[in-house]
């Protein structure tokens, strides 16, 4: 079997799978970003501190992309999801 094929068939597996809900340390970022937008991340968690991925796409269907401020608001929320709390790629202390 190809590598091509082999990631199709490795893509296909996956289909339907929903991934879970991120917590995340709004704090730590509000001292490394513009608290702005680390404040309209706030807006889209659930109330335990924590973001989805779906909730994520949702915004980006709404975006606005001449809107400079939207697409850095919608972009931090997506580093802020993406770093969560455990993986040490997000802002330091």
């Amino acid at each position: 079997m190809t590598d091509d094929k082999r990631l199709a068939e490795v893509v296909r597996s996956y289909s339907g799978e929903q991934q879970g809900r991120v917590p995340v340390n709004p704090d730590t970022w509000r001292r490394h970003i513009d608290p702005e937008f680390v404040d309209h991340a706030c807006t889209l968690m659930s109330d335990d501190s924590e973001l989805t991925r779906d909730t994520l796409r949702d915004e980006a269907r709404k975006l606005n992309l001449c809107d400079k401020d939207e697409v850095r608001r919608l972009f931090v929320a997506a580093q802020m999801w993406g770093s969560g709390t455990t993986n040490g790629r997000g802002p330091g202390p």
